[in-house]
């Protein structure tokens, strides 16, 4: 079997939901392959915060019945499968943009103006 790692291990200690609506006995634990985890670390910040925003969702059992989760506007998608109480994260897909053209493009002209 494949190492999974707990919710805390991968994104720390995380707080209650703020709303709180939601039943103590409906909170499922989110655990992550080994694969899902090493994409998770690579996300930027504006990646973490959807993708944080989905799995406190999956977690608070407020998923659908699809396997994944899906973010057009930021090709971002999260793979799970779900079983009894357990959430398996099993892939983060999301655009690496830091490799485009673009994005070198613009690292450069952020130091031209910078120096």
């Amino acid at each position: 079997m494949e190492k999974r790692y707990t919710d805390s291990e991968v994104r720390g200690e995380r707080s209650d939901h703020p709303d709180k609506s939601y039943a103590s006995d409906e909170v499922k634990e989110l655990f992550f392959t080994e694969n899902a985890k090493k994409k998770y670390d690579i996300l930027t910040g504006s990646q973490k915060t959807f993708i944080d925003r989905e799995l406190d969702d999956l977690r608070l059992s407020r998923s659908s019945s699809e396997s994944r989760k899906d973010n057009s506007e930021l090709k971002q998608k999260i793979g799970f499968e779900e079983q009894n109480n357990q959430v398996t994260v099993t892939d983060i897909l999301y655009d690496d943009y830091r490799n485009s053209k673009e994005y070198k493009k613009a690292q450069i002209r952020m130091y031209d103006m910078n120096n």
